[in-house]
C-alpha cells in the first residue's frame, strides 16, 4: 500500500509540472482523477462504486500523459539517430495525443511501445554520439524519464481498472443486450490492460541503458538520476 501511495503521489506531482497551458486545460480532468486515485489507494471492497472507482477514461487520462511525455523524449533521440521521419512521428504524438479517438490512440501507444524497444537496443551499442546528438539527449533525458516513471506508476491503477472491467462485466451477464454496451465504454482501458505491462518491462530496462550510455558520452544525467523514488520507498517499507 505504501507503493501504491508513492507512485500515485509521483504521478500527481509530475502532472501538476507540466506547462501553464496544459495544467490550465487539464485543472477539470486532474481534480476528478485526483478524487478517482484516492479511492484506488483505499482497501478494496465489495460495495459497487469502489467496484467502478478507476474507469476507462481515468486510465486513458494517466497513459496519454505519460505516453505525451515518452514521445517528446524519444523524438529527440530518433532525431540525434538520423531518423527524421520517426522523430516527426513522435514529436506529433506528443503534441496531438488526448484518447478521444480510440484508434488514433492504439497507434499511438504502439508507436511508442515499438520505439521503445528498437531505442533500447541503440542504448546497448554505446557508440560514440556527434557533437549535435549529445545535444540532442542531454534534451531527451529528464522528459524520457519523467515519461518513463509515469508510465511505471501506471501499473496499479491499470491492475485495478481491470479488475473492475471483469466486475462489470459479469454485473451484466444476466442481460446479454448490456453486454456489447458495457464492453465499448471498456475497449480503450482493456486495451492499455493488454499493452502498457510489456512498455513499462520495456521501459524499466531502457531507462537504465540510457543512462549509461549517456554517460559514456559524457552527458550530464543527474537531474535526470534525480527523478526517482526507490530510496524513499525502501526507507519506509524497511521502517
Amino acid at each position: 500500500m505504501k507503493i501504491t501511495k508513492h507512485l500515485i503521489f509521483l504521478f500527481v506531482v509530475l502532472f501538476i509540472s507540466t506547462s501553464t497551458l496544459e495544467a490550465q486545460a487539464w485543472k477539470k480532468k486532474l481534480k476528478n482523477l485526483g478524487d478517482t486515485l484516492e479511492k484506488v489507494a483505499e482497501p478494496a471492497s465489495d460495495d459497487a462504486d469502489a467496484q467502478t472507482a478507476i474507469t476507462s477514461e481515468a486510465v486513458v487520462l494517466m497513459t496519454a500523459n505519460a505516453i505525451a511525455k515518452l514521445a517528446a523524449a524519444q523524438s529527440l533521440i530518433a532525431e540525434a539517430e538520423g531518423n527524421k521521419e520517426l522523430a516527426a512521428q513522435l514529436k506529433n504524438v506528443s503534441e496531438s495525443i488526448d484518447g478521444a479517438d480510440t484508434k488514433v490512440l492504439k497507434g499511438q501507444v504502439a508507436l511508442v511501445k515499438e520505439t521503445a524497444k528498437s531505442q533500447q537496443e541503440i542504448f546497448k551499442q554505446k557508440n560514440e554520439m556527434s557533437a549535435e546528438a549529445k545535444k540532442l539527449y542531454g534534451q531527451a533525458l529528464v522528459p524520457f524519464t519523467e515519461g518513463a516513471i509515469q508510465t511505471i506508476a501506471l501499473a496499479k491503477p491499470i491492475e485495478q481498472f481491470a479488475k473492475n472491467a471483469e466486475y462489470q462485466i459479469k454485473s451484466v451477464q444476466s442481460q446479454p443486450w448490456k453486454i456489447m454496451e458495457v464492453k465499448k465504454t471498456l475497449e480503450v482501458g482493456l486495451f492499455l490492460v493488454k499493452n502498457v505491462p510489456a512498455l513499462i518491462i520495456t521501459l524499466g530496462k531502457s531507462t537504465k541503458d540510457l543512462m549509461t550510455y549517456s554517460k559514456a558520452n559524457g552527458l550530464d544525467t543527474k537531474k535526470a538520476e534525480n527523478i526517482k523514488i526507490d530510496s524513499s520507498m525502501d526507507e519506509e517499507e524497511v521502517g
